[in-house]
This record gives structure tokens, sequence and C-alpha cells, in this order.
């Protein structure tokens, strides 16, 4: 088994509703982390020419897939990272630039379908993540992520291995059926840091590298 450390450095703002917030005008905020599930698509994407079209329409993607695809990244856990300014996102009826009188007032005075505020992970941030797999990964010198992939990501590949990395409690359940297995390696060396971000990413923090082997060497022999 293979074990690739990378380093992703964002080129331009990331944005992903990971977190609601409330009060007049909704907004989102996203939160300090790197998917696995869309790091892994991502890299699919770019190491074959299959699209993979039908995950980003699907209302259920296919995640068990990614257990075919040779490979598995891990979350990507954040090294070095600022958030941006709120920005205020709207969908205009027109968005020319000029003044359009006559849709105003069809709208009845509505100019705005929908308002609201997002706050991103700003460009230049810097995320790890440990790529296991079965033969060695020719890996891209990018990836797009992000809602509507709009998100450039440079990677690198770091020689020095971490001592830890992030690993996914609904990956490890529902992909790989190794949950059990990386919560009891996690307890035995007396560490339990879990967070739940989404409904598809429990964050399981500071796995140490000789669980990500163990529980993954079975599968990427």
């Amino acid at each position: 088994m293979e074990i690739l450390t990378v380093n992703a450095t964002l080129l331009n703002h990331l944005f992903y509703q990971t977190e609601i917030t409330g009060g007049t005008i909704g907004g989102s905020k996203t939160g300090p982390f790197l998917g696995d599930l869309a790091l892994n698509f991502a890299l699919k994407r770019s190491l074959s020419r299959e699209t993979y079209w039908a995950q980003t329409v699907s209302p259920q993607p296919a995640y068990g897939r990614i257990r075919e695809f040779g490979f598995y990244a891990t979350v990507g856990r954040p090294l070095s990272y600022q958030v941006t300014v709120p920005y205020t996102q709207n969908t205009l009826f027109h968005a020319d630039g000029f003044y359009d009188k006559e849709t105003e007032q069809k709208s009845r005075g509505h100019t705005f379908k929908t308002v609201r505020r997002a706050q991103g992970i700003e460009a230049g941030a810097v995320f790890q993540t440990c790529i296991v797999s079965q033969e060695p990964l020719k890996l891209p010198t990018t990836l797009r992520i992000g809602t509507r992939r709009e998100t450039l990501v440079e990677l690198t590949a770091v020689k020095e291995r971490p001592e830890i990395c992030w690993l996914n409690a609904f990956s490890a359940r529902s992909i790989f059926q190794n949950l059990n297995p990386i919560l009891e390696g996690v307890q035995k060396r007396g560490i339990f840091d879990m967070e739940y971000r989404l409904e598809n990413y429990y964050l399981i923090k500071s796995v140490p590298l000789s669980v990500l082997e163990s529980v993954f060497s079975p599968i990427f022999p």
C-alpha cells in the first residue's frame, strides 16, 4: 500500500454551505476543511477520462464507487487559513449593469429574487491530505472543488509524513465499513476528537497515521 502526503493550496476563495446562519438575511459559512468525498471525486475526474457527470446531478450520489477508485484521499485538515469577509450574494432579474425599469415594475419593486450572505475560506489557505492507494499515483497539478467547482486547488507532494490525519466517519461506515477499527485504534491511544459538520461529514480528527495504515492495508494491499 502506498501513502502519499499532499498539501492542497487554494488558488482562489472556497465557498461551501457547511454551516447555515440565521438573521433577517440568511447566510452560510464554509468550514475549514476539504471534504474527502469532494477530493476523491475531483481526483478521479482528473486521473480518468471518465467525467462522472452523474455524480453532480444525482440526488443520491454513488459514494460507494469511491471504494472502486483504487485510492482514497483523507479529509484535508487545515495547516493555515483565514476566512473571507462576509459577501452579499444575490440573484438579479437582469445583471447587465443597467437599470431595468420594466422588469422592476413587473416584479412589484422586488428587484432581487434572493439575497444572502456567504463567508468562505481565503485563497492561499493550505490543507493536508493523505492519499492511500494500491499503486503509486501520478499526482495532478491542480483540482477543481467547491460549489460549482469554481475553486482551483494546487497540489504539492510532501516527503515528510505527518503524525496524524483526519478521517470521515460517514465514509468509513458507508463506503469502507471500517469505522469500528478506526474508533478502536484512536481510543487505544487516548484520543477521541470528533466533530459533526454536515450529514455526510462527521470528522474524526487526530487519527495517528499508524491507524490509517492498519485499517486501509486490507483494502489497498
